[in-house]
């Protein structure tokens, strides 16, 4: 089930205290009166800074946001979280990507695409994301249900031949299966550990056009199938940044 929300459960903590406020709103409001209430609210919130949130099965209604504020371009419709948690699914994703791109600032943004099936359609939004908003999301963390290597192939050619001053500096890509991922030929300092069943790949990528532009690439990847904080085996990337 889809779940547009209007709704914001929220604490702060006073020595040591901490006091929970809920701020529920209707998600289509029907008439002027109430339409006023819920807009003056979200410019409360989008004047706010948060240090953490999280949403699962739900995502504020972009829509309606974008309506409360047409034509009122002095007003930012943009939440500033530090750390952003998503859980996705096949009917909430494209929400998420446009709440997210349209109406989102964070230091540490986290999505969880486990529950969506068909994610390779995202594909080109996921990575403007990567490469193009990374002086709104400078960490990124992205986990797939399934081997995604389109998008990192994407994201190699990209770090090694555009220009990458606008991506993310942190970028760490999580798969629970196989994903059958190919080394680069620019990989540089190339070094390849196994450990426990386990391979440790660390090297580095430089861009053809900016040699001072360089990336460290880390994977860790399972030989066998293993319990890994709960889940069956899966591969990390990290990509980082100099």
């Amino acid at each position: 089930m889809t779940r547009l929300v209007i709704n914001f459960l929220f604490f702060y903590s006073v020595d040591g205290n901490s006091v929970w406020y809920a701020l529920k709103l209707e998600n289509f409001p029907k008439n002027i009166e109430k339409m006023i209430i819920v807009r003056c609210w979200l410019e409360h919130l989008f004047k706010c800074a948060f240090e953490h949130c999280g949403f699962g099965d739900a995502v504020f209604n972009p829509e309606m946001i974008n309506i409360l504020f047409d034509n009122h371009n002095t007003i930012p419709t943009q939440f500033n979280i530090q750390q952003k948690y998503f859980l996705s699914s096949n009917n909430l994703c494209k929400y998420v990507l446009d709440f997210v791109l349209n109406h989102l600032a964070s230091r540490y943004l986290h999505i969880d695409f486990t529950r969506v099936d068909i994610i390779e359609q995202y594909t080109d939004i996921l990575f403007n994301i990567l490469i193009n908003e990374g002086n709104k999301f400078p960490k990124v963390f992205f986990q797939f249900k399934f081997g995604f290597p389109r998008l990192y192939d994407l994201i190699v050619e990209h770090i090694t031949t555009r220009d990458c001053s606008k991506i993310a500096p942190y970028i760490y890509l999580k798969f629970f299966y196989d994903a059958n991922f190919i080394l680069s030929e620019r990989a540089e300092n190339v070094e390849i550990k196994q450990l426990n069943g386990v391979k440790y790949t660390n090297y580095q990528i430089s861009n053809i056009n900016y040699p001072n532009s360089r990336f460290y690439i880390y994977s860790k990847e399972p030989e066998v199938e293993f319990d890994f904080y709960a889940l069956r085996g899966r591969l990390l990337v990290e990509f980082r940044k100099e």
